[in-house]
């Protein structure tokens, strides 16, 4: 199982990874998004991207009911995953936030386009609260009030 981690240029390291695995990362950009691991560099254009899908489902630290009688787990903020299809291949990336506002940041960041008019229809998955909630919208029409209700 692959770890990346989220490093956006435009936040200046707002997404970084835990201590214990720091070799990749991924990098966002208005063109595109760039995978380091090492010495290895993978880039991908928006423009190539196809089947874009994302989901935010966690930071670390994050509640989550587990089932009817109120009893919960905390997630560890590695449950993200970035999938899409680049020149026939699929390719998914597990990554890891660190805390909520690195995925309301990262949330944001597609909000205001990030990828657009490219990846126009993909898909955002977004957890919203610890009673199971989540949301799923197309890259082209997310509702900026998700935000304000992660927690």
């Amino acid at each position: 199982m692959f770890f990346i981690f989220l490093f956006n240029v435009i936040t200046k390291g707002k997404f970084q990874p835990k201590n214990w695995i720091q070799e990749s990362y991924i990098e966002f950009s208005d063109q595109g998004f760039i995978y380091c691991e090492k010495e290895s560099v993978k880039e991908y254009m928006f423009d190539k991207v196809e089947d874009f899908k994302i989901e935010l489902k966690s930071f670390e630290g994050q509640i989550r009911s587990v089932d009817s009688e109120g009893d919960t787990s905390r997630l560890n903020g590695t449950e993200n995953l970035l999938a899409f299809r680049y020149m026939g291949a699929k390719i998914k990336y597990q990554f890891y936030l660190k805390e909520k506002e690195d995925k309301k940041d990262l949330l944001r960041l597609f909000i205001q386009g990030l990828g657009q008019p490219h990846i126009a229809k993909g898909e955002l998955y977004v957890f919203i609260s610890e009673s199971k909630r989540g949301k799923t919208f197309t890259m082209d029409n997310i509702d900026p009030y998700c935000v304000e209700l992660i927690h």
